[in-house]
């Protein structure tokens, strides 16, 4: 469980590197017919999202002062009534829910990061007229933290063996290093797409906006905007943030509904 084993960095260098090892185009051969749709941006995501029926979430006290439920939504999309995963989600409630406005989403880019870490994380330095009229949402990702989490290696003494070079030094600086770190990457990435199937082609940034936007139906009334850092060597508008800018709303006051602009 590499998304939830050993050190951030480890992953977060493991997946920079997958790039080398033909990961990325797994979802190409399990599900090509919407990665050639995808890749003309014909796609009606919306259509996707509106297929799923909105799970019932219930709400459990956690981690002190937030609340924490689970959701199953489909592993394929375009199988809705198919194989499923399980999302992780914590929330903190907005602190006066009379004038309560909406929902934030919060999610720290990554690779590898707990969105439910994060939310905790951030909201105390958060204004306090955004905690006070908004609840704050964290979904861990699909293989990250407390959702179904990718499994790329049969046991623990597989996986430490398999990471090892990525512990051994911070940073690949000199030839040798960046061998081994490549190498390894090789390795993890082959484990991925091989033992880390089904999940392995079902974490894309669209696979997550789905998510999302079938989540943010379930009592949140009002708007719910993504917020959070963008992956390394990502600009600030990409993937997910351009989906969800295209398909959340903000209903105001006076019932009528506006685009909300997602962009940070």
């Amino acid at each position: 469980m590499i998304a939830a084993r050993g050190p951030r960095r480890v992953v977060m260098a493991a997946l920079l590197l997958l790039a080398l090892t033909g990961l990325a185009c797994t979802r190409d051969a399990v599900a090509p017919a919407r990665s050639a749709t995808a890749g003309g941006g014909s796609t009606d995501w919306a259509r996707l999202a509106d297929r799923v029926s909105t799970p019932v979430l219930h709400w459990t006290t956690c981690r002190k002062t937030a609340q924490c439920a689970t959701a199953k939504l489909p592993l394929n999309y375009d199988d809705p009534q198919g194989a499923k995963v399980t999302l992780a989600l914590l929330r903190i409630k907005a602190k006066d829910p009379r004038h309560r406005l909406g929902t934030i989403f919060v999610n720290p880019g990554g690779p590898g990061d707990s969105a439910r870490d994060f939310a905790i994380s951030a909201a105390p330095a958060l204004p306090r007229a955004i905690l006070d009229r908004f609840d704050i949402v964290g979904v861990d990702p699909r293989g990250v933290g407390g959702s179904t989490q990718i499994k790329c290696f049969s046991g623990p003494a597989e996986e430490t063996r398999a990471l090892a070079p990525f512990n051994a030094v911070p940073f690949p600086v000199t030839p040798a290093e960046q061998r081994s770190w490549v190498s390894a990457a090789e390795e993890l990435g082959q484990a991925c797409s091989t033992t880390g199937q089904p999940i392995a082609s079902a974490m894309s940034t669209t696979d997550d906006a789905l998510d999302m936007d079938v989540l943010r139906r379930r009592g949140h009334h009002g708007p719910v905007r993504p917020a959070g850092r963008p992956a390394p060597g990502q600009p600030p508008a990409t993937g997910r943030l351009r989906y969800q800018r295209d398909h959340l709303h903000l209903r105001g006051p006076d019932r009528r509904h506006r685009a909300l602009d997602a962009r940070p």
